[in-house]
């Protein structure tokens, strides 16, 4: 999941050119990628625990943390919006946002090869549901249904959809700040081919991805294993349990090495005009 939410759904997100623009003056990927991915690793690793997202819990107070740090980006580049521009992460951003952890993580993995079933899909989308109400979407763009969510994303998508030179830099500091590095471990090559296979190939090469045949057909032999695996984990439930507390600790280890001793705040820096 963590390369169909970050090479996938982010990446996604990148070509919404209000989302692009914000985390371009906010500074927050363009500069530290590092540590912004590991921070929103954070955010999914705290929601995820159990009982993460009830009051007081991890979760959620790592959820009103991100919701003050929105209200904060808002407040700062509202004066710098033209009349009749949109409000920077307004809610159709935000729903946006939210839909690619939820509808976008769920096909990327699709993509790969892992199909969810459909209680699989329900209890994913309810969960980020939940998370985009903490965090301050209106319930007017929380469907109920999968489905219905699904076809929202594909709504906003068609009507802000922009390949620009913001999109581009954010996607390649994202790989720059994964690469070699966990979960993945993998060559920036191999991150290409993974993100080319998510996106498929008119939008990767918009977005400037490498080609690699190599990796493409590397990718596609392993479409199968993927799905068998996860498959084989439903049936077995002892063995399902022993990765989630396996997945856990690793997700534990992974931040806290990402963060290097420095806990998540979700601070950000905004850019003055004379710095642009």
């Amino acid at each position: 999941s963590s390369a169909a939410l970050l090479l996938g759904g982010m990446v996604e997100s990148y070509t919404n050119p209000g989302i692009a623009e914000v985390l371009t003056h906010s500074g927050r990927l363009i500069e530290s990628s590092r540590r912004r991915i590991i921070e929103t690793g954070q955010m999914v690793f705290d929601t995820h625990l159990p009982h993460g997202l009830r009051p007081w819990a991890s979760g959620w107070r790592t959820l009103l943390q991100i919701r003050l740090l929105h209200a904060h980006i808002r407040h700062h580049l509202r004066a710098r919006t033209a009349p009749g521009e949109p409000v920077p992460i307004d809610q159709e951003q935000s729903a946006y946002t939210m839909l690619m952890f939820d509808v976008g993580v769920a096909q990327g993995l699709a993509q790969l090869g892992v199909n969810w079933n459909a209680e699989e899909r329900r209890l994913h989308h309810h969960f980020w549901r939940l998370a985009g109400w903490l965090l301050g979407v209106d319930p007017m763009l929380l469907p109920p249904h999968f489905e219905q969510a699904a076809q929202l994303r594909d709504d906003i998508r068609q009507r802000h959809f922009h390949v620009g030179d913001q999109a581009r830099a954010l996607t390649h500091a994202l790989v720059a700040g994964v690469e070699r590095q966990p979960p993945f471990f993998l060559p920036r090559s191999t991150l290409y081919g993974l993100a080319r296979r998510l996106h498929g190939e008119e939008i990767s090469d918009q977005l400037e991805l490498p080609r690699s045949r190599l990796q493409s057909g590397l990718f596609s032999a392993l479409r199968a294993p993927f799905g068998g695996l996860g498959e084989a984990l439903r049936r077995l439930n002892g063995l399902e349990r022993f990765s989630h507390d396996v997945g856990q600790r690793y997700g534990r280890w992974i931040i806290s090495r990402g963060l290097e001793g420095r806990p998540a705040t979700f601070q950000t820096e905004i850019r003055n005009k004379r710095d642009r």
